[in-house]
């Protein structure tokens, strides 16, 4: 009976044994997944509360090589007033001056500007300068430090244009002749403006074409608003004016054409011809993204899918051009 006893009991433990053994195999090992869950629920705190404290801001900053404003995107601290802040960073001897001055890269505004006020209403910036902003050499500085804070500050959702005051007042222009008495737009403003010859002003659209250079190793991106005559192609155009390229880029060693263009629904799908790879292996990343970037300033076009000679292929070093595109961010400086 003992016997009995003893085997009856051995096998209910062997039952009991195996039976959480096979749950364990089905479901896991309990404990262990909890600690796994809790561990992906740590990190994606951590990585929010990253996000909650930074946030990435393009300033336009000017390129000293060739005296233009350029983007540049700096991960910044989060903070009450970010508008103000944004804008004392565009003043020279900021916290970002350091930042970029290993790019060959300055800030805008004279030392000693200061903002007496800035309000937001109705999506327009009223900013209100000390009397600094009056202290420009030239026309060329007054419009590089306007252009700069209309495009650093119209990134913000909030704001689409900006009026500038000198100590509480609208002033009809600066010193040496740029007109501020308007709220100004990027639209009505532009960037690195040049007119196409044999353009009517009259009728006539603006597109703006980044061009690639290397700034300390470093791929940075120039846009140049181009004013074109109305009844063109706007997209054909853009990448024709990237193509040829501008005076102070010029990264293709063959010429290249522009062989079929076409837009499905918001994607812009553009064949060129072979000698587009006819550029520096090291500059790749560049070209493509300032032509991405060119292509997706163009109204109601968010992907693109480049092509060469009608096919996607594998450019030289190695980008696939059977991916579609998005907009790329600008070059990052921390």
């Amino acid at each position: 009976m003992k016997i009995r006893l003893l085997l009856l009991g051995l096998v209910i433990f062997l039952l009991v044994f195996m039976c959480v053994g096979c749950l364990d195999k089905v479901f896991g090992p309990i404990e262990e997944t909890e600690t796994e869950k809790n561990k992906e629920k740590d990190k994606a705190t951590e990585v929010d509360a990253t996000n909650e404290n930074y946030l990435d801001i393009d300033f336009y900053v000017v390129d000293d090589t060739t005296n233009k404003l350029l983007p540049v995107s700096i991960n910044y601290p989060r903070k009450e007033g970010i508008a103000y802040a944004t804008v004392m960073e565009l003043v020279s001897g900021s916290d970002i001056h350091q930042k970029i001055e290993g790019y060959d890269l300055s800030l805008p505004l004279l030392e000693g500007t200061e903002v007496l006020g800035i309000n937001i209403d109705e999506k327009a910036a009223v900013v209100d300068f000390n009397n600094q902003l009056l202290n420009f050499e030239d026309q060329n500085q007054e419009k590089l430090a306007v252009t700069s804070l209309v495009y650093t500050l119209t990134q913000y959702s909030t704001i689409e244009k900006v009026q500038i005051r000198i100590a509480g007042s609208i002033v009809e222009e600066l010193t040496h002749g740029t007109k501020v008495n308007l709220p100004i737009s990027r639209e009505t403003l532009g960037i690195n403006v040049e007119v196409e010859d044999g353009v009517d002003l009259k009728n006539s659209d603006k597109i703006t074409v980044y061009h690639p250079v290397l700034r300390n190793e470093t791929n940075l991106y120039i846009p140049v608003t181009r004013v074109i005559n109305s009844n063109q192609n706007h997209l054909k155009t853009a990448v024709g004016l990237y193509l040829n390229g501008a005076d102070f880029s010029q990264p293709f060693e063959e010429e290249s054409e522009v062989m079929k263009t076409q837009v499905k629904e918001n994607v812009a799908v553009v064949s060129l011809s072979k000698e587009f790879t006819s550029y520096p292996k090291q500059m790749e990343e560049g070209i493509v993204k300032s032509l991405i970037l060119t292509i997706t300033e163009l109204d109601r076009i968010e992907k693109v899918q480049l092509l060469i000679e009608g096919h996607p292929k594998v450019l030289p070093a190695g980008t696939d051009l059977n991916n579609i595109m998005d907009r790329p961010a600008f070059a990052k400086i921390n």
